[in-house]
């Protein structure tokens, strides 16, 4: 580690000392260049390791932080205890949060202060600030040009990330001051235990002004989050919408809210469950309710993920662990159900959307009007272009060409579409086509689409031209129907196709099965009339409800006749299933039970050993139908310390504490054996520890926080975790990675007589031209919330502007490195 600790054979590590735990054995026989090579390819492993252990005590922490405890509040004036969150979010994301990030660099610093006898090692303090660096503009910079184009973000939590942001400049502008100024070259008790107290001060200031408690905000009563938890809402308006969202869904009551105004529809009860499992996924970034059956009660709040959740699913995403997302098929699918907008559709943005995403129209109805809805931005004007496409409909034959521009005016949220039908005497089967949106060119963009707008999930409308000409053919809309007994009235439901002229009567008959008829149900046959243009109706039955319990009872409805001309379709026959209360109250618990199950896989926890061990050892957790060849190279490469970390326990044991625990002794063994891989390396290949640091230790500690930002960056409404983290962490990295070791140094020295030393050298001028980026990468975000040429946002923006903000960001942190190169080989002078 330092030139305190023994030498080995010169020949075989010439000039490098032996680390706390390397080499394991006799390397003086290899070639330089394998064991340059080795020591490379194992430190990049272990940076993997770490970054997988490090999740898991993520992992443990946001079981600690959603500890839920009980308040009494007034509800209609009288008490009642709710549940809300034990920990304040601020604070638990500038606390353990912010340690769970950190931790490999935390680590570092105390390793190598206790395996050095108390005095500072060669990578921790140069670790700290190269990771900041990184995470300061490489993270942000990814994140501002990573940002869907016309998509921005922006900070909500404005008082807290100036906050964090203060703090992430002043821990650096303090480290010049205690090393150059105060005490040079030496760290004092009182300096080092004031860096470490900056933490809870740091924590405390953003704290109050996270509940706007500071001098010159409003406290109200709904700045209060936890109030808002508990809050009855209403879920007919947003705003009850807003408060369903922040509450966790519970299994039982989802499927019981589906099922409740359950009448009959055609699905069996696995299929029903699969698709409430998926549409169970309240807690991201879309929610459906199964197309086949939908509940006003069932709406679709978008929830916030924590960091955590962003850390781990970007690790196991790289590391072929088990996902906490639904797989990409699941996503389509659920995506594809939804009838809400984009998640991303802002007030910032106007977004455009058919009213429905298919319609219909009979042939001598002569034109079809389609809804245009404008949702989003609504105080400026905009446009939007549409055109008809071909299916089985023929333009020309079938109806008139359509295309032209939709100019909404301020305010206006309604547009239509005019689509002339060309009527014939000649029968033809039902066709369809199509009209799309599109997006206009931009006045404020030459040749490229307006980045103000953005089409909606209803950018294409399917219109069907029912033909008239013919009576028409009817046939059941599905196979197969299930209703409760207590439901009383059961319709099914008849469609009629390839036509809709004149007035045509269905004869329908009841076959038992094992229900009879006269004791389960009332109506054995009937005659059903479609009136001219009329191209559904319903068959009405009665359903008997007995005292007793009795099992399923099902029987068959039979289209057994139709009026001349007309004709049946396929599905002439229906299956009928009757199930009793007590059956449905089971079903509703099998369906629930497995619904739990699907919620569970998406949780970052776990519930026991078993399971981590059946996870660490398949990959994608078990999930083989959507792995690729990477995934398994990654399961491969990681097998090892998947099989390892799963002796850690189970993160909802002992709430989360053994985990932490665990995880943590894990995180120091991988540190201490990372110190050793990265000192040995950097002395056989000559890379002084001063850029070692900066360069490639930072970056395996750094990059599992890239990806997670990028991710959160994409998916969340606003900038809050992508860049406030990031200026948070910096801060604690100084405040705790520094000052807890510097402590336990100057305390040790303290005691003994001895000062504790902590040479300047390349350290202070790293500081230094790190601290005037830091400054200009703070001052420039300011620019760019503030300058509408940015799109008054940190991330994101028009095209251009994004790229180019990327980029200087990225090229601020490549001037630090090289800058603190060339003064770490002395090219040029120090301080």
């Amino acid at each position: 580690m330092d030139g305190n600790v023994s030498v080995v054979d010169p020949g075989a590590y010439p000039q490098c000392a032996m680390g706390m735990l390397l080499p394991l054995v006799d390397e003086s026989e290899m070639s330089m260049s394998l064991r340059i090579i080795m020591y490379l390819v194992g430190l990049f492993w272990f940076f993997i390791g770490v970054a997988i252990v490090a999740d898991i005590f993520m992992v443990s922490i946001e079981v600690i932080t959603s500890r839920e405890t009980h308040i009494t509040i007034l509800v209609d004036g009288q008490p009642e205890k709710q549940k809300v969150r034990f920990w304040n979010a601020t604070v638990a994301n500038l606390t353990l949060m912010a340690m769970g990030s950190s931790m490999p660099e935390i680590f570092l610093n105390i390793i190598e202060i206790v395996f050095n006898k108390f005095e500072t090692g060669a990578l921790g303090p140069g670790t700290i600030v190269g990771s900041a660096a990184f995470n300061l503009m490489v993270i942000i910079g990814v994140c501002t040009f990573g940002i869907p184009d016309g998509e921005k973000r922006r900070i909500d939590r404005f008082y807290v990330y100036g906050i964090t942001a203060f703090f992430s400049i002043f821990a650096y502008v303090w480290l010049l001051i205690i090393l150059q100024v105060t005490s040079p070259g030496v760290i004092d008790l009182w300096e080092a235990l004031v860096t470490l107290l900056m933490f809870p001060l740091l924590v405390g200031v953003a704290y109050l002004a996270d509940r706007n408690m500071l001098c010159g905000q409003t406290r109200t009563d709904n700045d209060d989050e936890g109030q808002k938890q508990i809050m009855e809402y209403n879920p007919d308006t947003p705003e009850g919408i807003e408060l369903l969202g922040k509450q966790r869904p519970n299994s039982m009551a989802l499927v019981d809210e589906f099922m409740k105004d359950f009448e009959g529809d055609p699905l069996t009860i696995d299929e029903q469950a699969a698709a409430i499992a998926v549409a169970s996924k309240m807690q991201g970034s879309f929610c459906v309710v199964p197309s086949f059956h939908v509940t006003k009660n069932l709406q679709c709040p978008t929830q916030g993920r924590s960091r955590a959740w962003y850390r781990v699913q970007a690790t196991r995403t790289l590391t072929a662990g088990a996902r906490i997302e639904p797989n990409k098929a699941l996503s389509r699918m659920a995506r594809s159900f939804s009838n809400l907008p984009n998640k991303n559709n802002t007030s910032d943005y106007a977004m455009f959307n058919f009213a429905c995403t298919s319609s219909s129209v009979m042939e001598n109805a002569k034109q079809i009007e389609l809804k245009v809805m404008r949702t989003g931005n609504i105080m400026m004007p905009a446009t939007c272009s549409y055109e008809t496409i071909d299916g089985t409909a023929t333009k020309g034959e079938d109806y008139v060409e359509a295309k032209g521009v939709l100019e909404f005016r301020e305010k206006e949220t309604q547009k239509s579409i005019t689509v002339e039908i060309i009527d014939d005497d000649q029968w033809e089967p039902d066709e369809t086509f199509f009209v799309k949106l599109f997006l206009c060119v931009s006045r404020l963009v030459p040749n490229a689409a307006d980045p103000r707008c953005k089409l909606g999930d209803r950018s294409i409308n399917q219109v069907t031209i029912i033909n008239d000409d013919d009576p028409g053919t009817f046939q059941f809309k599905e196979p197969a129907f299930m209703c409760k007994e207590s439901q009383g009235i059961l319709k099914l439901p008849v469609c009629r196709t390839n036509g809709a002229d004149g007035q045509v009567s269905v004869e329908w008959r009841v076959t038992p099965i094992t229900a009879q008829h006269g004791s389960d149900y009332k109506e054995d046959c009937g005659t059903l009339v479609f009136n001219h243009g009329e191209t559904q109706n319903d068959i009405t039955i009665t359903i008997i409800q007995t005292p007793e319990k009795e099992p399923d009872e099902t029987f068959k409805v039979s289209i057994v006749k139709v009026s001349t001309g007309a004709a049946m379709g396929h599905t002439r026959e229906t299956v009928v299933t009757v199930i009793g209360d007590e059956e449905y109250k089971n079903l509703v618990k099998r369906v629930a039970a497995q619904t739990h199950v699907a919620l569970s896989k998406m949780e970052i926890g776990g519930d026991s050993w078993y399971e981590q061990f059946v996870e660490a050892m398949n990959v994608n957790g078990g999930d083989i139908e959507n792995a690729t060849g990477f995934d398994y190279i990654m399961h491969l490469l990681t097998f090892g310390f998947k099989t390892i970390f799963a002796i850690i326990p189970p993160s909802n044991m002992g709430g989360g504490f053994p985990c932490f625990f665990g995880s943590l002794t894990m995180i120091g063994v991988m540190t201490v054996i990372i110190s050793d891989l990265a000192n040995i390396f950097g002395c056989l290949v000559g890379l002084k520890p001063a850029v070692n640091s900066i360069t490639l230790v930072a970056l395996g500690t750094s990059l599992p926080d890239l990806f997670a930002s990028k991710i959160a960056a994409t998916n969340e409404p606003n900038a809050d975790d992508a860049v406030g983290n990031v200026t948070g962490s910096n801060s604690v990295n100084v405040f705790l990675g520094l000052g807890l070791p510097w402590s336990m140094a100057a305390i040790y020295h303290y005691c003994n007589g001895s000062t504790f030393n902590v040479p300047p050298g390349s350290l202070v001028f790293s500081v230094t031209i790190f601290s005037i980026c830091a400054v200009c990468t703070i001052a420039f975000l300011f620019l760019r919330r503030t300058l509408s040429y940015f799109g008054n946002a940190e991330l994101g923006g028009p095209q251009k502007q994004k790229w180019f903000s990327g980029i200087f960001l990225i090229c601020l942190w490549l001037f630090y490195v090289l800058m603190s190169t060339l003064q770490a080989y002395e090219f040029i002078p120090g301080f």
